[in-house]
This record gives C-alpha cells, structure tokens and sequence, in this order.
C-alpha cells in the first residue's frame, strides 16, 4: 500500500523462472579487443559448465566481477 500511495497503481506482477542454461559466475580475465574499439574479450569461469571465452560490447564489464552468463544452447522467452 505505501509503495502504491507514493509511485504509482501496480496492476499486474509477472514472475519468470531464470532458465538452467542461465548461469551467474566469475570473471577470470578482462581485455580490449585489439580490432574493434567497443568490444571486450572476458574469460568467465562457469564452474562445472566449463570456462568460456566471451565477447561482449558491455561497457561496464571487469575482471573480478559476477555476470550472468546465457550458456550454448539457452533459450530465453
């Protein structure tokens, strides 16, 4: 009720189930890549899913951070 009184009416809530093939894991490595000026090449540690080489245009990756990682085959509604 306070948080309908001070924002806004909220008519519905969705809730979504986060796919198993949607993982968050580690950060091993962070570096620019060396032929394009807006892409990052990462290392991300999945634990038992592996280690993956990613390549990604997020302007706020670094090394020692959690991300959630989409892995091979994920399918995201």
């Amino acid at each position: 009720d306070y948080l309908t009184l001070k924002t806004c009416e909220i008519e519905e809530i969705n809730t979504r189930e986060i796919p198993a093939d949607i993982v968050i894991w580690y950060v091993l490595e962070c570096e620019k890549h060396s032929d394009a000026d807006s892409l990052y090449i990462t290392k991300v540690d999945c634990g038992e899913k592996w280690t993956y080489q990613i390549v990604t245009g997020a302007v706020n990756i670094k090394k020692d951070v959690y991300v959630p990682v989409a892995l091979p085959g994920a399918y995201i509604k």
